[in-house]
């Protein structure tokens, strides 16, 4: 069954929730303790955003965090322009990591395994977006669906 709760419910369960074995302020991370970091983000939701999206490359830097369109839909970083391709596999080039791998695939259904490096990745996926644009005329703000099993490909395909 399904249930609907506020923010304000969600706010309380979550701030007051204890369990025997987990201790959600023991956890420690880049950002310190979940909990502190929950209630950073609650209390002060615009410094929050702003210096999570600080760590991320951005071709436009926003000046805003969110702005609510009403009360079930939030525009993110309104004024901000920004390329998940390139935060996924190019800022990674770019800082020497290149060689590593950026994805493993490993399916129990089939004992394949495959290993791709973030440069190989790149690649591919610069081919399949050229491909995209060049060959079917999609253009930036086109919507896209393309059916595919979960195979590595798949991973090309997202990010193109």
């Amino acid at each position: 069954m399904f249930r609907y709760y506020s923010q304000k419910q969600i706010r309380r369960r979550l701030c007051s929730r204890t369990f025997a074995s987990f201790d959600r302020n023991s956890i420690q991370g880049d950002f310190g303790a979940y909990a502190q970091e929950y209630h950073k983000s609650i209390s002060s939701p615009e410094t929050f955003w702003m210096e999570a999206a600080s760590s991320l490359h951005w071709f436009e830097e926003p000046q805003t965090a969110f702005q609510k369109k009403n009360s079930h839909l939030i525009d993110w970083f309104p004024d901000g322009s920004i390329n998940t391709s390139y935060n996924c596999l190019d800022v990674h080039v770019k800082n020497g990591r290149g060689n590593q791998n950026a994805l493993i695939y490993d399916s129990p259904m089939t004992g394949k395994k495959e290993e791709y490096t973030y440069n190989e990745l790149l690649e591919k996926v610069s081919l399949f977006a050229g491909a995209l644009k060049n060959d079917l005329g999609i253009e930036a703000g086109d919507r896209v669906v393309i059916y595919m099993p979960l195979i590595p490909q798949r991973s090309e395909e997202h990010t193109s």
